[in-house]
């Protein structure tokens, strides 16, 4: 049998706000497609990731799945290169 479980979810930056984390050394993503999502809920933090690893996985059949090319534009933004 299945189960569901209800889990509460905060954007990055309202986490690291409540938490009165300033700064990030390393962020891991793995969030299935929905990269833009996350990091746009990070904004605010994003200058201040000193290492981003995203994992990525490439995929015609899923619709809502990040465009590579897309995203490394929006990353530059930010600094970050590959």
């Amino acid at each position: 049998s299945e189960h569901s479980q209800i889990v509460q979810v905060v954007c990055g930056d309202a986490f690291a706000r409540e938490r009165h984390i300033n700064s990030i050394d390393i962020l891991k993503i793995d969030v299935e497609g929905f990269e833009f999502q996350v990091l746009k809920g990070l904004e605010n933090m994003l200058p201040s990731v000193k290492i981003l690893y995203i994992e990525f996985g490439f995929s015609k059949a899923d619709s809502h799945h990040t465009y590579l090319p897309d995203l490394m534009q929006y990353l530059s933004i930010f600094g970050f290169e590959s």
